[in-house]
């Protein structure tokens, strides 16, 4: 069973992939719930980020599914205004 971390990472990377598409809309409220309702522990989170992905991609489709989504976070029964900017503050607290 993978870590919610590596899920993480292997969901924003389906995100990246096909954004546009519906799935996408699936790909965006997974990153959210996994980091709203998942324990991922930030620090093993960094480490397979510095391992698999360099170049930070992952973590910028991460970064904009938290900023861009709307509709996902209501798929979630979250709202953008409260449970969006704490997901933004742990991103940028995390990983600036």
């Amino acid at each position: 069973m993978a870590t919610p971390e590596a899920l993480l990472i292997l969901k924003a990377q389906a995100a990246r992939q096909r954004w546009h598409a519906e799935k996408g809309v699936k790909d965006r409220a997974d990153i959210i719930s996994l980091l709203q309702f998942a324990d991922i522990k930030t620090d093993i989170l960094r480490n397979l980020l510095d391992k698999y992905d360099k170049e930070r991609t992952q973590l910028e489709v991460i970064r904009r599914a938290v900023t861009e989504s709307r509709i996902e976070y209501k798929f979630l029964r979250l709202t953008y205004e409260r449970d969006g900017a704490q997901l933004r503050q742990l991103l940028r607290d995390n990983f600036p």
